[in-house]
């Protein structure tokens, strides 16, 4: 067992000692149950299986009225909180046709002089259309606004935009004309492409235990790599010539920011798979503030930034940033503010103008100490990958202790399901030294031996440690020293924190969540789980049906029934973070590179692997601007482009799983 296995391990047995109620520890506290559903929506349930469709259509009016937003549990749900409005969307087809006549005799004038409206706004935008369909959900106009707002969504170009909201109005009983199916025929079929992460090789990877470390992605796009880090940006050719270069001043080494940010590139291509625009999260010079920064592909231009945006006031952005057609979405953090609150935000992917925020919760019991590190809790989302984007939905898993679902077009949440977080042993060192102020011998005994642990597997090291509970005892702050250590060890394995979706269900390996599960993409009920096989495996992606997670080999299993698919190993173990895109997996395994199919779990013979970032290096121009951005720490080139390295590909076997929760 790797040392990497012993800590984690550990972390997972551990019970979480570091969390006992001290006021001193920052804790997240997501959205609570807001709604009576007992009251409310058992009656309307009963009235629906009793088909008492007048009664039904007034108590189904009622509560979409009053409360649309309110969260509440389903039986089921296994802790999951559901929005009412999310509910309704879950209701079969028949009994939203039969609901819709008796909520047209309360709401049909209403939502058809909306509908005029809309139609007659100068200028009027998809959202719009989206608005009145959120606004009057069982209406007869509800199709027909879904209908209309896919619809301008050509007019405006956003084919990724305009292919979700079709899906969403013909499942609402949208029927287009024949010039119109013509039209959206034309620009939905057309796959866009995306950018591909760069498989690299990298000292953190291999790092066992992990330790706390900058995280830079390459991604590569229309014959262009583009590498990011928290204060620039560099593009160059494959070939390796530099074609441009972003830098801001140095941030302070200190900073979650520059000590342990994730950079991955976010790129919108157009239908030929050229790029347009790249936006990266930076930090905003002079300040502990992060912010977005879009630039035009082709020569580096400038095109927006958040950093002057007088309506973010006080917010950072701060995890890496997910494009979607014309949304950009990105998690931000109010560190000013107590409780302090934890929010996705979306932003117009051309302009930059302000779209929407959804607010997950907020940190409670935030140490005010002065010491280095005592916002240590909250230091997580700068190393977060960000969000996923599927269809009309956002999935959220970013070591907040919980998973989250929200409307793609507003933010509104459609359920959230919190989990018990796993804590580093690190994280458990820094919260325990919090505590010996007002510490019992209990206490004070875990303290000594958890140093003492992580003093000896930390083995010859420059940081000189406190020799014992007492020179933590009586100070306010954590002193440096011990800080350092709990920093050190407080670097979950898992390098993406996003979800992944197949289908109607939703993998999710967040970086404090010690197993795996699988979830119901409509409810969030949780279908399955993989409690510790797949502790320290990053969770890559899906490709079809299948799930890929990424360690020191790659191992995959079937998304809907978490069944073991193929593991996959070299000749020597992963040294860098592997790319999936698509059906093929790019992975460096020592210094060969080779393709793998994300279906068989085999070499790919017809997948090429040429690519990487080795030109980049040997460049003088372009390695010269990757030091500038400090870029090169992370990454020391690419595996080599002509050697394969032996494969082993066998069955896994069967991972112990619990129930899913309810059954």
């Amino acid at each position: 067992m790797s040392r990497l296995q012993t800590i984690y391990r550990a972390a997972y047995g551990l019970a979480v000692v570091a969390m006992l109620g001290t006021s001193s520890y920052a804790q997240f506290a997501g959205p609570v149950e807001s709604f009576d559903a007992k009251n409310q929506i058992l009656p309307l349930t009963e009235s629906i299986q009793q088909k008492n469709w007048p009664d039904a259509g007034a108590r189904i009016d009622a509560v979409i009225h009053d409360n649309p937003d309110a969260l509440f549990s389903t039986e089921g749900g296994g802790g999951a909180l559901v929005s009412m409005r999310a509910w309704v969307e879950t209701l079969p087809a028949a009994t939203r046709a039969a609901l819709q006549p008796e909520y047209d005799k309360i709401n049909g004038e209403a939502a058809k002089q909306a509908m005029e409206a809309a139609v007659t706004k100068p200028g009027v935008r998809p959202g719009d259309f989206i608005a009145v369909a959120n606004a009057f959900p069982l209406s007869s106009v509800d199709g027909e606004a879904w209908g209309r707002a896919a619809m301008r969504a050509v007019d405006f170009g956003d084919t990724s935009l305009a292919t979700v909201l079709l899906k969403r109005a013909i499942d609402h009983g949208w029927k287009p004309t024949e010039s119109q199916q013509n039209v959206l025929d034309a620009v939905t079929k057309v796959s866009l492409p995306n950018a591909a992460p760069v498989s690299v090789l990298a000292p953190w990877y291999t790092a066992d235990p992990p330790i706390a470390a900058k995280r830079v992605i390459p991604v590569s796009a229309g014959g262009i790599i583009f590498v990011a880090t928290e204060r620039g940006i560099v593009a160059a050719k494959e070939t390796g010539e530099k074609l441009w270069e972003f830098v801001v001043p140095k941030a302070d080494g200190t900073m979650a920011g520059a000590r342990l940010s994730f950079n991955r590139p976010a790129v919108l291509c157009d239908s030929a798979g050229k790029p347009q625009i790249v936006i990266v999260r930076q930090i905003i010079g002079g300040t502990r503030f992060g912010c977005l920064r879009a630039f035009r592909a082709t020569d580096g231009k400038l095109l927006w930034t958040t950093e002057t945006a007088s309506t973010l006031g006080s917010w950072s952005l701060a995890s890496a940033p997910t494009i979607a057609g014309r949304e950009t979405l990105v998690i931000a953090i109010d560190d000013t503010a107590r409780p302090m609150p934890v929010a996705v935000m979306a932003f117009e992917t051309m302009t930059g103008r302000f779209l929407w925020q959804s607010q997950l919760g907020a940190y409670t019991s935030v140490t005010e100490g002065r010491g280095q590190g005592s916002l240590h809790e909250v230091d997580s989302l700068w190393s977060s990958s960000g969000v996923t984007v599927d269809g009309a939905d956002v999935f959220v898993s970013a070591g907040l202790g919980l998973t989250a679902s929200l409307d793609r077009f507003d933010g509104k949440i459609h359920w959230i399901r919190p989990f018990k977080p796993t804590l580093m042993p690190g994280e458990e060192l820094i919260a325990l030294a919090r505590q010996m102020v007002h510490a019992d011998v209990k206490t004070r005994e875990a303290f000594r031996l958890k140093l003492v642990a992580l003093k000896n597997m930390l083995g010859k090291t420059p940081l000189e440690m406190p020799n014992d509970a007492n020179d933590v005892r009586d100070r306010r702050d954590v002193p440096a020293d011990v800080m350092a250590l709990g920093l050190y060890f407080s670097q979950p394995p898992r390098w993406l924190s996003t979800p992944a979706v197949a289908g109607d269900v939703v993998v999710v390996a967040a970086t404090d969540m010690a197993g795996v599960v699988g979830l119901d993409r409509a409810t969030g009920a949780q279908l399955w789980e993989i409690p510790e096989e797949l502790h320290a495996a990053t969770l890559l992606g899906v490709s079809g049906d299948v799930a890929i997670f990424s360690s020191d080999k790659l191992t995959a299993i079937d998304a809907h029934s978490s069944k073991p698919k193929w593991d996959w190993s070299g000749s020597e173990p992963i040294a860098g973070p592997p790319s999936l895109a698509g059906t093929v997996i790019k992975v460096g395994a020592g210094k060969a590179a080779t393709a793998i199919s994300a279906e068989s779990g085999k070499i790919d013979p017809l997948a090429s692997v040429a690519g990487g970032i080795s030109p980049l290096l040997t460049n003088e121009a372009t390695k010269n601007a990757l030091v500038s951005i400090d870029a090169l720490p992370s990454i020391v080139g690419s595996p080599s482009l002509t050697a394969v390295p032996p494969v082993k590909t066998k069955p896994t076997p069967e991972p112990k799983k619990k129930p899913a929760a309810g059954k």
